[in-house]
């Protein structure tokens, strides 16, 4: 069996472009980077950073805690919730 070839210059490029560009959508909020990432629902969120349901669901409503809503649900990054987190403790 023939070895695989080393990347190009250009190929290790691309993939270092790619990453970042995944990087940032996944900051801004719009690209999870991994599935284990993402908690879906409010009482698994409230689990995750120790608060009641219907305090996440009043964060949400007024936009205050990062997440995306896809039909009734709402879905969280534990990525962007910890962010969000250290950045009010730190207010």
């Amino acid at each position: 069996m023939e070895a695989a070839a080393p990347p190009s210059p250009g190929d290790l490029l691309i993939a270092a472009i790619t990453q970042k560009v995944i990087e940032q959508l996944h900051l801004d909020g719009l690209v999870p980077i991994r599935d284990d990432d993402v908690i879906d629902g409010v009482p698994r969120a409230a689990e995750f950073l120790h608060m009641s349901p219907s305090t996440i669901r009043t964060l949400a409503s007024h936009g205050e805690i990062p997440c995306r809503r896809i039909g009734h649900r709402m879905r969280f990054s534990k990525v962007q919730l910890s962010m969000w987190l250290a950045g009010r403790d730190v207010q």
